[in-house]
């Protein structure tokens, strides 16, 4: 397994199956142990705060969001955040265990022609964006947008609707 950390969580699981029906008890430390590397697990792979953001934009100002991209074929939900500046719209993940970002969509803000907040997956709130040139919508759920919409058009450079 590529994953150490997922490795120690399906020894743990084992381990507390095994004291479970050999000796008819649960340990609860056992299962304290099990939670704690599972969300360890979570913060290692999917954590990604502004300040590890603001490192790689060095004093840029720009708008960050945590998000999640629905990727071309609407079936996944890809976690990061969006970073939105009046030059470029940026969508990135973490990289690693260790820390790091790495960009896995991004477009010019000149080529946003509209965006909507609404319901993009399954009563998930998020924002659509329209491309100039392309076909389909870019999708992210975003639950909070609707309440980030002016920061969100003050970052890409567009007057306040009123």
């Amino acid at each position: 397994m590529k994953d150490p950390l997922l490795l120690l969580l399906l020894v743990l699981v084992g381990v507390f199956l095994y004291f479970a029906t050999a000796k008819g008890v649960i340990y609860p430390f056992m299962l304290l142990l099990m939670m704690v590397v599972a969300g360890l697990w979570f913060v290692a792979n999917f954590h990604l705060s502004r300040k590890m953001v603001e490192k790689t934009r060095k004093g840029e100002e720009f708008f960050f969001q945590k998000a999640q991209m629905i990727d071309k074929s609407g079936t996944e939900l890809i976690q990061g955040a969006m970073i939105v500046t009046k030059d470029e719209f940026v969508f990135v993940k973490r990289k690693g265990y260790f820390g790091g970002i790495e960009v896995l969509w991004s477009t010019f803000s000149s080529a946003i022609s509209s965006y909507s907040i609404d319901y993009v997956a399954d009563k998930k709130m998020g924002l659509r964006l329209s491309i100039k040139g392309q076909k389909d919508d870019v999708k992210f759920v975003a639950g909070k947008m609707g309440e980030n919409e002016g920061l969100f058009r003050k970052a890409l450079g567009w007057p306040e609707e009123s």
